[in-house]
């Protein structure tokens, strides 16, 4: 998943949308995208920022504990 949102066309925040729904089927929250947004705005390289952003996802307890 990580490797097909990275090498996409999406805008930033359709990738993160997209990561979202992959690993925890749903967008972000609000709060979720203005935290992301900021994170994403001040990092020299938006594709670690998004490694990061895949990593927190997975190891979430909504990821873990999906019914």
């Amino acid at each position: 998943v990580l490797a097909t949102v990275l090498e996409s066309d999406m805008p930033l925040q359709g990738k993160v949308r997209h990561m979202f729904m992959a690993a925890i089927s749903r967008p972000p929250t609000t709060e979720e995208s203005q935290v992301v947004g900021r994170m994403l705005a001040s990092a020299d390289d938006p594709a670690v920022m998004l490694q990061d952003i895949w990593w927190a996802l997975l190891n979430s307890n909504e990821f873990r504990y999906l019914p």
